[in-house]
């Protein structure tokens, strides 16, 4: 079986165009269920395992040991993970029928991240202060966040070149590398050409050319990473005075739902988020970009305050 996870892991990559993470996270629950199946039988831990001799009633016995330990969300992906895998067993030959199809998926509890109100999100925007330069850029994060609602990973791997401030959009590379636009609101804008006036001073003293495209840098001129937003997040968060935690999907989330109560369509909010099935969407509603800034500019509440009637 090591070397049929070899070969899923080559598929993942290079026909599915799966990012880093999903690969990472399908091979740690195959890994899980190869323990399982060693654990279960001493035998099958001495030799490769042939993907034909897994059946369903192996898979659902693997599952009711999930139960011991794992969330519901988290036995669905290791279930999700053993179809992707039996699927692309099947199709290469290696068995005939895949055990994990007809595997009922656990219920799960509905869970969505707080949504912060107007108020709450406009107060965290403007703890950061214009004083300093990291005080601008970390203003500049928080305000691209809630203007266009990207993903974490988005916002990070933004270059300058990505951003254009006359148009007030952006260009994302999102999930299994599809590129969207996305409009950001004049408010915005300002702030962003603020913290482009800083950037260069993040890049004295650097010997390299590492990063230098970067949007937005850390002290030491590199990328800013996922974990160091997080952290600044929390560190203003924490100045806002709110006791409770808020991550950078609740940004993205209530950018939606603050959308979505002033009236925009939920299919161009699906536009801005670029969630996967957006290709469908797309071919329905035939979203173009003037109507969506047009849309975008109306409902957005930071929108409205930077342009009175």
């Amino acid at each position: 079986m090591d070397d049929w996870i070899a070969r899923f892991q080559d598929y993942l990559r290079l026909e599915k165009n799966a990012s880093p993470a999903t690969i990472k996270a399908y091979l740690a629950d195959l890994e899980r269920f190869q323990k399982f199946l060693a654990e279960s039988d001493p035998d099958r831990g001495q030799k490769p395992l042939d993907p034909a001799s897994v059946d369903r009633k192996l898979i659902r016995a693997f599952v009711g040991r999930l139960h011991r330990d794992l969330e519901a969300a988290s036995i669905e992906r290791a279930l999700a993970a053993l179809r992707v895998f039996f699927r692309f067993c099947q199709r290469e030959g290696a068995v005939s029928l895949n055990p994990a199809a007809n595997v009922p998926t656990p219920k799960k509890k509905k869970h969505l991240p707080g949504v912060l109100s107007v108020d709450e999100v406009v107060g965290l925007l403007l703890k950061p202060g214009d004083d300093t330069i990291l005080g601008r850029r970390d203003r500049a994060i928080l305000e691209l966040f809630y203007a266009s609602g990207l993903r974490l990973s988005e916002l990070v791997g933004l270059n300058l070149e990505d951003v254009d401030l006359k148009e007030r959009m952006v260009q994302v590379m999102g999930k299994g590398s599809k590129q969207r636009k996305v409009p950001f609101h004049t408010l915005a804008g300002r702030v962003l050409a603020d913290y482009l006036k800083d950037r260069p001073a993040f890049l004295k003293g650097r010997s390299d050319a590492a990063d230098e495209h970067a949007l937005f840098l850390s002290r030491q001129g590199r990328r800013i990473s996922v974990s160091r937003v997080q952290k600044m997040l929390d560190h203003h968060r924490l100045r806002a005075g709110f006791n409770r935690k808020v991550s950078p999907h609740q940004l993205r989330h209530s950018f939606a739902t603050h959308l979505l109560e002033e009236g925009m369509d939920i299919r161009s909010i699906q536009e801005l988020l670029g969630h996967e099935s957006l290709s469908t969407t797309q071919r329905y509603t035939q979203v173009d970009l003037k109507q969506l800034m047009r849309v975008y500019d109306d409902a957005h509440p930071r929108a409205k305050k930077a342009n009175p009637d």
